[in-house]
């Protein structure tokens, strides 16, 4: 069995870790509350190794990482429960088979950066699983999905105001976001999109698919047919198309009682508009 390790001191190295010694493949590291220094220096890489969990105390308040210049690694789970910025990297040295399977990011408040990226010479570097729950996020162009990825945004304490999200454009699609609170900005394609709270601005790429339950979508790219197929709106929950004058066809829209719909005629076209609000029983 791997041992645990405290990461005591500021570079990667065996006299930082209590016990005395490199983390091991499979290995669990703790950036403890009782280190307040700063986890910046390139020679704390650790891309050669596996981790099992990586993980800053929710007391830890030094950086992990600087931007520009973040710590490369993987584990089977990342826990960023910190007050400090997290940079963090997934790669395989250069070597397939290495990945970052969830992230969990619940920082000590919302302003806490954390962006996460995939490391340009990785072979593999995906990520599976990434759960917002507090914090400012930002996942890099460059991160590489693994299969069946999914993102999650919730919340600790404040729904709305827990999480600003953010997805930068990629080639790349993730195929599942769930969004139940904060605030987003998606700049890159999702294949399937959740939301019951929050507000998700939708800037560039197409959204095939979004189910709205609560929260408001407000879809400010260029869509044509074919690009948006379904776009369902339940009771509470708001599809706004007029935050900008950009032309916009959407395939489908199903509009239910209560729901709201905003959107210009002129602009924008809903080829085929279903809307319940206005049925009589």
């Amino acid at each position: 069995m791997a041992v645990h390790k405290l990461f005591n001191g500021d570079t990667w190295e065996a006299a930082s870790f209590s016990p005395t010694g490199l983390p091991a493949v499979n290995g669990k590291v703790i950036c403890p509350a009782s280190v307040t220094g700063n986890k910046t220096d390139a020679s704390e890489n650790f891309n050669d190794i596996d981790l099992d969990l990586l993980l800053t105390h929710p007391g830890f308040r030094g950086d992990f990482g600087a931007s520009g210049a973040p710590l490369q690694g993987a584990a089977d789970l990342v826990k960023h429960l910190g007050s400090g910025a997290f940079y963090f990297e997934c790669t395989d040295n250069g070597a397939a088979g290495l990945t970052t399977d969830e992230v969990l990011i619940e920082a000590a408040n919302a302003g806490v950066v954390t962006v996460l990226s995939t490391d340009a010479t990785a072979v593999d570097g995906f990520y599976g699983t990434i759960i917002a729950n507090r914090g400012n996020v930002t996942l890099d162009g460059s991160l590489k999905w693994a299969a069946s990825p999914i993102v999650k945004v919730g919340s600790v304490s404040n729904v709305l105001g827990d999480v600003n999200l953010t997805i930068a454009f990629s080639a790349l699609t993730l195929a599942k976001m769930e969004q139940d609170g904060g605030e987003t900005h998606l700049h890159s394609i999702v294949t399937e999109f959740w939301m019951s709270a929050g507000v998700c601005f939708k800037e560039d790429t197409k959204m095939p698919t979004a189910h709205l339950s609560g929260g408001t979508l407000v879809y400010n790219d260029a869509a044509v047919a074919g690009e948006v197929l379904l776009i369902e709106v339940k009771a509470g929950a708001t599809l706004d198309l007029m935050q900008n004058s950009v032309e916009k066809v959407l395939d489908k829209v199903v509009a239910h009682p209560g729901s709201h719909v905003l959107y210009e005629p002129k602009w924008h076209t809903i080829t085929d508009f279903v809307d319940h609000r206005t049925r009589v029983a």
